[in-house]
């Protein structure tokens, strides 16, 4: 891959010595980290970009060789014909560029990158303006009729026709109405959930969370209580990282005769505490407000005025912290494993008939959002590194355009070591 020419590559003399051949081995950086207000006052830096990590070098991506192999903490993703085209994937809201420089706003790269490839001049396009003159029908030198502006025959009202650049045919022109639908990601959500189990300081925190609805709540309803619900914890600094996933009740699971309700709850997977009680009481009053102004049934107006609320709105408490069956404790799945299965839980079993949504299928904060889940390689750096010793050869997935194999007992310790070292130091930014 080419780089740009705004893009200037390391020379040997600026270059920091390296204690290893391997391109994910640490700088002799110093350990006090560098602040950003000092290096953009100075002009080093643009922006959010940040040109170097304490401790961490991150690699550029190679002009000689293609990036065939992507390494994640669940296993080897290789492509057969496509390459990847970035070094560092699973972030959103950050990025690395070519050069191998943190910028911690992924669109002010896009940005940066397409400023500098704009070409001088633009390409002339043909069309219709949007005040052309008006067309007509020449037969043997005689003007016999006269056309709409745009229309390109005598069926001037049929939408195949006409020019979308004239103004008078945006009136004829009828646009087909396109369904949207949702889905769940489950790689990402896997990922993510994982990635943040791993970049947490000292004792790790992971819970899971279910928010139920009464029945036969309409979707728009649902989800319209579930973004403020959101929003409010957020003001109370209750709620700061977490990771939804929707799933509609159809039945599957359960052990009675009762008819499915098809409502829909979600699934909240939060790093660290949060209160359940207050939590129920805001529910409570977000779906209170909703019944007051006639969205959802559940409010009756008394005789003296004042509003009373059906049980299932006065006494809700569907906001439910996973417990263990026996003890009644809270499950913390940081623990011994247990960010793996709540992972396979979220992504795997609850979203095993393929459900689509009107609405965002899942959805997840920006602290989830800006870390990073994996890492490409070229064929030689994996060969030259030996992550191959730590792969399952017996269980190999074949597709037509990639092959996968998971890790045999866990994902390489340097792996891990790289991808933590780097989201810490985001996350560190960000809190900031």
């Amino acid at each position: 891959m080419q780089c740009h020419a705004w893009d200037k590559r390391l020379t040997e003399e600026n270059r920091p010595r390296i204690y290893s051949d391997n391109p994910f081995s640490p700088y002799s950086y110093p350990s006090e980290p560098i602040s950003l207000a000092v290096l953009k006052y100075e002009g080093l830096v643009q922006s959010s970009c940040v040109p170097i990590i304490p401790h961490l070098r991150l690699a550029e991506v190679p002009t000689n060789e293609d990036l065939v192999m992507k390494l994640t903490p669940t296993g080897v993703l290789w492509i057969h014909e496509r390459r990847f085209k970035k070094r560092y994937t699973g972030s959103t809201a950050c990025a690395v560029d070519i050069n191998g420089r943190l910028w911690l706003d992924a669109k002010e790269l896009d940005h940066e990158v397409k400023k500098r490839n704009k070409p001088k001049y633009k390409k002339k396009t043909t069309g219709v303006p949007p005040g052309g003159q008006s067309c007509f029908i020449i037969e043997n030198g005689n003007i016999i009729s006269e056309r709409l502006p745009g229309a390109i025959s005598e069926n001037y009202t049929i939408p195949e026709n006409l020019s979308t650049g004239c103004e008078e045919n945006k009136g004829i022109a009828v646009k087909k109405p396109r369904k949207k639908s949702y889905s769940i990601d489950k790689a990402k959500c896997r990922a993510r959930i994982l990635a943040m189990t791993n970049t947490q300081k000292g004792k790790k925190h992971l819970y899971f969370w279910t928010v139920s609805f009464p029945e036969h709540t309409p979707d728009n309803v649902c989800y319209q209580a579930f973004n403020t619900w959101l929003t409010s914890l957020r003001q109370r600094k209750m709620l700061k990282d977490y990771l939804w996933i929707a799933e509609r009740q159809t039945g599957d699971r359960l052990t009675t005769d009762k008819a499915p309700t098809n409502t829909i709850h979600f699934h909240i997977a939060i790093p660290h505490f949060m209160n359940v009680q207050r939590a129920n009481n805001m529910m409570r009053g977000t779906l209170k407000n909703l019944a007051k102004r006639g969205m959802m049934p559940g409010a009756v107006c008394g005789k003296n005025g004042d509003t009373y609320f059906l049980p299932s709105i006065a006494r809700y408490n569907g906001v439910d912290i996973c417990k263990h069956k026996k003890t009644k404790r809270v499950i913390n799945f940081a623990v011994k494993k247990g960010s793996v299965a709540l992972a396979n839980y979220l992504t795997k079993y609850i979203t095993k008939n393929d459900s689509e949504f009107s609405h965002l299928a899942w959805h997840n904060s920006r602290g989830f959002s800006a870390l990073f889940t994996g890492v490409t390689y070229t064929l030689n750096e994996f060969k030259k590194v030996g992550f191959g010793f730590f792969l399952n050869r017996v269980r190999v997935f074949r597709m037509n355009f990639a092959t996968f194999v998971p890790w045999l007992y866990g994902p390489p310790p340097l792996l891990m070591e790289h991808l933590y070292k780097l989201n810490s130091f985001i996350q560190t930014i960000n809190d900031q």
